[in-house]
């Protein structure tokens, strides 16, 4: 009965892991992929992270990157140039403090879908269309360019 288990939980493993099987190598055409987030003026802006995939392949179709925990559709900006836009929110409904019952009433954060891959804050995923089959491949030590703030707009009362 052991050996049922263990062959029933390997099956399932193996086919759970192959559903986002990454390529030994990124498709050919892909430039020197980056990052810049944004930051605005006010404290409840969302933080922008905006990533630059550049290629050199018109026939490459890029569909999706993961990215810190979070998917985002790619957009082909120009014909050589894609980009996916994330917002980190800010909660201001959080309370930190030292003392353990200050933080008390806190939502616990659950995401509704579990993110497929286990990546470092400078690794993205990317999905890509091949024929007629999805495949993946890692970005790898993305660097992030100078983030870039935006002024404090002050709000006029009508």
């Amino acid at each position: 009965m052991k050996i049922f288990y263990i062959i029933l939980f390997c099956g399932l493993s193996f086919s759970c892991a192959s559903q986002f099987q990454l390529e030994e190598k990124s498709p050919l055409g892909i430039g020197d992929a980056y990052f810049q987030k944004k930051v605005g003026g006010r404290e409840e802006t969302p933080v922008e992270i905006k990533i630059f995939i550049p290629v050199n392949n018109e026939n490459l179709q890029l569909e999706k990157v993961y990215f810190r925990n979070q998917v985002a559709n790619l957009k082909r900006e120009e014909p050589n140039n894609y980009t996916a836009v994330f917002l980190i929110l800010k909660n201001p409904d959080l309370v930190m403090s030292a003392n353990p019952q200050g933080e008390y009433g806190n939502k616990i954060y659950e995401n509704p879908n579990e993110f497929p891959f286990d990546l470092k804050e400078n690794e993205a995923v990317v999905a890509y269309r091949d024929g007629n089959k999805t495949k993946y491949f890692k970005l790898e030590n993305l660097p992030g360019k100078a983030s870039q703030y935006l002024p404090v707009k002050n709000r006029k009362n009508n």
